[in-house]
């Protein structure tokens, strides 16, 4: 933005509105109306007449860097995927993160690789087994985790890892954090981490322990496919962390997470 302050949202949506949706003209910038409600704006360099940014929803988008601008606050990523065996805290971690950010006025988006996969195995299932994979206890879900495991293997080898990421990849949302609860693969050229990192994502690894006589002991993989994977998972991974089973030990992870990522992806 060439030094200048970034103009705020909300005032600059009072003033479009006080000028009857007519053009506004601030800082040497255009200010388009792209909706009846007032409350999207494309904005254009007065000078080139190149696009700048959007603001939508009271929240400024910037479409050279493709970042999200928070109350005056950009953030760099707005994807992250969380990795790490079963029964790591994947899903615990991810509310625990995503509460902070809606806190602050960024809203989340959870995603899961798997969503798809129990979909297309639910018929069956329940025809077999009377389980419904999408609604189903934790033990209900190991009974029937071979099922999903081999489905899961045959559509990855059958597309190179490419399936489920097609599943998930329309659903997200650029005006949020997205969040993925589940990534379990790094073997293919085109795999979750990689998709994940290559869209400008992060990679967040988990492993949990609980205390035994003083020693720490660590969940363990609890398949083939978290064998093979995990290591690679980890060392791919932009953060990881080993966090205990006592959740109320659990937050300070998850701010030290937090204070890791203001730090190296958001700016003032």
């Amino acid at each position: 933005m060439g030094g200048r302050p970034p103009p705020n949202p909300k005032k600059l949506i009072r003033e479009f509105k006080r000028k009857v949706r007519e053009p506004v003209v601030l800082n040497k910038l255009i200010f388009f109306e792209l909706a009846q409600n007032g409350k999207s704006l494309h904005v254009f360099d007065m000078e080139t007449f190149k696009g700048k940014f959007i603001i939508l929803n009271n929240k400024r988008y910037d479409t050279e860097s493709n970042v999200m601008i928070i109350n005056e606050t950009k953030i760099n990523v707005n994807l992250i995927g969380i990795a790490g065996v079963a029964g790591s805290g994947k899903d615990t971690f991810a509310k625990l993160i995503g509460n902070v950010f809606s806190e602050n006025g960024t809203e989340v988006n959870y995603l899961s690789f798997a969503k798809k996969l129990k979909s297309e195995t639910a018929a069956i299932s329940k025809k077999l087994y009377n389980i419904d994979p999408t609604n189903c206890s934790r033990d209900e879900k190991n009974l029937i985790r071979p099922l999903l495991l081999a489905h899961g293997a045959i559509m990855r080898e059958k597309t190179e890892g490419k399936y489920w990421i097609d599943g998930i990849k329309d659903l997200l949302d650029e005006n949020k954090i997205n969040i993925i609860t589940d990534v379990r693969f790094c073997e293919y050229a085109c795999d979750e981490v990689n998709w994940i990192q290559s869209n400008g994502g992060i990679i967040v690894h988990i492993s949990r322990f609980f205390e035994e006589n003083g020693q720490r002991i660590y969940i363990l993989p609890d398949n083939e496919y978290e064998k093979r994977n995990d290591k690679n998972l980890n060392n791919k991974s932009n953060y990881s962390f080993s966090w205990p089973t006592d959740v109320l030990k659990q937050k300070k992870y998850s701010n030290k997470f937090l204070k890791w990522f203001v730090k190296n992806y958001i700016e003032k």
